[in-house]
C-alpha cells in the first residue's frame, strides 16, 4: 500500500490522505482525481479524494488489461494526459521492446 499525501501549498507539511490498493509504477493527476498504473501489473486505477483532498474515497481498476491481449507486467513508465481529449498517454518498456497505449477517461 502507498501512502497518498496531500498539501495545500509548497510551505505545509503533506498530510496522509489514505492507502492506495497497490504500488504504482507511473502516475498523475487530472481534474483532481488521482491516476496510476499499478506496479507488477498493467492495471490503470483511478483514486477519487473527499472535497478537501484529505482522504482517499475509492480506488478502483478502470482498465484490467492495458497492453492485452499481451498482459505485460509495468514496473515503471511514464503517463501524460491530453485534458483537451481527456485522454491519458502511457509509454513503457518490457523487455526492450517499447509500448505505447491511451485510455479516454
Amino acid at each position: 500500500y502507498i501512502n497518498v499525501s496531500t498539501s495545500t501549498s509548497a510551505t505545509t507539511a503533506s498530510a496522509v490522505g489514505g492507502n492506495l490498493n497497490k504500488g504504482t509504477a507511473t502516475a498523475t493527476i487530472v481534474s483532481g482525481r488521482y491516476y496510476y498504473v499499478a506496479i507488477g501489473t498493467d492495471e490503470l486505477h483511478a483514486v477519487n479524494f473527499s472535497a478537501d483532498g484529505k482522504t482517499v474515497i475509492s480506488d478502483v481498476v478502470l482498465v484490467t488489461h492495458l497492453t492485452a491481449p499481451d498482459n505485460f507486467i509495468m514496473n515503471f513508465g511514464d503517463m501524460a494526459v491530453d485534458t483537451d481529449q481527456n485522454t491519458i498517454y502511457l509509454a513503457f518498456t518490457v523487455s526492450g521492446i517499447k509500448y505505447f497505449s491511451k485510455y479516454v477517461i
